[in-house]
């Protein structure tokens, strides 16, 4: 698993198969169908914030939809619920002001710091998807011709519509709800390449769609090659990506190397009990290997300062050079205990 997000898009397929199981019942939907899907929203909240984007435009969904299935807008106020009761959790732990100051920031950060275009965007997905994007993008006019042959209630009115097309269509819309998010913070979808994972469950989906629809259509030759070129370009990704994979050959050198270096720091000083900060930015990987927080972009005299104010046993401060995006080569490690000679240990 590359980032949280990874296990955020299991959570969004289960949102989306209990939405659909929920738009496929006869009749009003039972209360029990619409457990799940706000069970799944519920919990996607707290495992990546852009569940908080598609939580909220799935809520705009259900509310529109209120006037046909009214059960809708109690799955809406459950949802916001949801999304209020995690923010909650935070704003009590560090308060309300804090957690709006922080979340301002990050998105300052994430949608403002960079200059770039929907052409970096698109460019970053045919990077990561290669030739799926023009089975993508014929699988999109397909289901909008799919679209064009129901009337406004949903009946079909051309006999090639596959039944309960109006509800894949429903659900194939709703996966790419967090596709919004690349609007919104385009440059964050931009600089990283895990990013534009977002859009495999949209993907997946619609190339389903159109194999489906053309088996139900009685073309089923057709449906074998939308298959084999759906295998090939599955081919073709993995190629991509072991030749991708060719330029981080070094890293399994440079994370046995910071590892060793991390462990030497640990056998001088109680990591647990000292101050730790790194004089570059700090993302999961320094943490992950300390096994803690530590405070970026840090200065040796602040950081002092502030590992004396808080009684901590020693000021730790890693020196480092980024290697690969938010990967770090850690150089030396500065031990600074009071009254102590400084130690600086290195590879």
């Amino acid at each position: 698993m590359y980032w949280n997000q990874s296990l955020e898009e299991p959570l969004l397929i289960a949102q989306l198969l209990a939405m659909f199981n929920v738009l496929r019942a006869d009749g009003e939907p039972r209360r029990k169908l619409l457990v799940a899907p706000c069970a799944m929203s519920f919990l996607s909240g707290f495992v990546e914030w852009t569940s908080f984007v598609v939580n909220a435009l799935f809520v705009v969904y259900l509310l529109c939809a209120r006037r046909v299935r009214p059960e809708f807008g109690r799955h809406a106020l459950a949802t916001a619920l949801a999304g209020a009761l995690i923010v909650a959790h935070f704003a009590l732990s560090l308060g309300m002001l804090d957690v709006a100051k922080v979340m301002l920031a990050r998105i300052k950060v994430r949608s403002f710091q960079d200059l770039v275009s929907s052409t970096d965007l698109f460019r970053g997905y045919a990077t990561s998807f290669g030739a799926f994007m023009p089975l993508a993008l014929a699988g999109g006019f397909i289901a909008f011709a799919a679209l064009q042959a129901l009337d406004p209630t949903g009946s079909q009115r051309a006999p090639a519509a596959a039944p309960g097309v109006r509800m894949a269509l429903v659900v194939l819309a709703l996966s790419a709800v967090p596709l919004a998010e690349h609007v919104l913070l385009m440059p964050h979808a931009v600089k990283y390449s895990f990013d534009p994972l977002k859009f495999a469950v949209p993907l997946g989906l619609c190339l389903a769609f159109v194999w489906t629809s053309l088996r139900a259509a009685g073309r089923r030759s057709l449906a074998a090659v939308w298959l084999l070129i759906a295998v090939a370009a599955a081919w073709q990704n993995v190629q991509a990506y072991h030749g991708d994979n060719a330029q981080f050959s070094d890293w399994s050198a440079i994370n046995v190397r910071n590892r060793a270096l991390v462990a030497q720091a640990a056998a001088r000083v109680d990591l647990r009990c000292a101050l730790l900060g790194s004089d570059g930015p700090v993302r999961g990987y320094t943490e992950i290997a300390f096994g803690r927080s530590l405070f970026e972009n840090a200065e040796k005299a602040p950081l002092v300062d502030a590992a004396r104010a808080a009684n901590a046993c020693a000021t730790v401060l890693v020196n480092q050079e980024t290697v690969f995006d938010d990967i770090p080569r850690f150089r030396q490690i500065l031990i600074v205990r009071h009254g102590s000679p400084d130690v600086v240990l290195r590879p």
